[in-house]
């Protein structure tokens, strides 16, 4: 199957999500009528996981025919779709996107959408501060226990209140690692196909397109 057919970012996306259909708005809103269980609790500490892969792993990239299932949720690691999202924030960005971009070394930050909004507005500005190569999306698949997530290929890191040390550091981690990772990640992202549905503002350069320094403005304010 040509590239154009299996995967373009623009066409036949309904397989992960259907952006121009309102009956999958629900990915992106609070419908509980108790949102005080997404309240943050200082006595919850963050959670730090690790989803082992074989040394050998090669994740597959899958066309659009094929449907993607993941092991774990959120996911950190698995298929995912050829075409990478643009980086920034997003109305909603399926899990067979951002993986793509995790891959490549991305730090994805996710929340659910009926989170406490200070601590969201927290963990935004951090991954803002951070670095360019990052992707902030709304997930259900987030507990009320820590409804704030931020991942790297193969890990996680879930809160229900924010810590500025802890994020920057699994950022400085994590960031720039994957099997699809490059340093030099400016000679093809703003040449290359991309997914843009959904998005709602592109991510802004930290020091450049290669993430050169990770989280060093932000570290001079703690």
């Amino acid at each position: 199957m040509g590239h154009r057919f299996c995967d373009d970012g623009m066409i036949n996306l309904k397989m992960d999500y259907d952006p121009v259909d309102v009956r999958q708005n629900f990915n992106y809103l609070c419908l509980t009528s108790n949102r005080s269980v997404f309240d943050p609790n200082m006595n919850t500490e963050a959670l730090l996981t690790e989803h082992f892969l074989p040394s050998a792993y090669d994740p597959a990239s899958k066309c659009l025919n094929e449907s993607i299932s993941y092991t774990h949720q959120p996911p950190t690691n698995g298929p995912f779709r050829p075409v990478p999202a643009v980086y920034g924030s997003y109305n909603y960005l399926p899990p067979q996107r951002y993986v793509r971009n995790l891959a490549e070394g991305a730090i994805v930050m996710l929340y659910h959408p009926c989170v406490y909004h200070g601590q969201l507005k927290e963990l935004q500005d951090i991954v803002n501060g951070c670095l360019y190569r990052h992707l902030i999306t709304p997930s259900l698949s987030l507990s009320p226990k820590r409804p704030l997530v931020v991942l790297g290929w193969s890990r996680s890191l879930s809160m229900s209140v924010v810590d500025k040390k802890l994020v920057a550091g699994f950022i400085k981690q994590n960031a720039k690692i994957g099997p699809l990772a490059m340093q030099n990640l400016s000679r093809v992202v703003e040449k290359r196909e991309t997914y843009k549905a959904g998005l709602l503002s592109e991510a802004h350069l930290v020091t450049d397109l290669d993430d050169t320094e990770l989280c060093g403005y932000l570290e001079q304010h703690m």
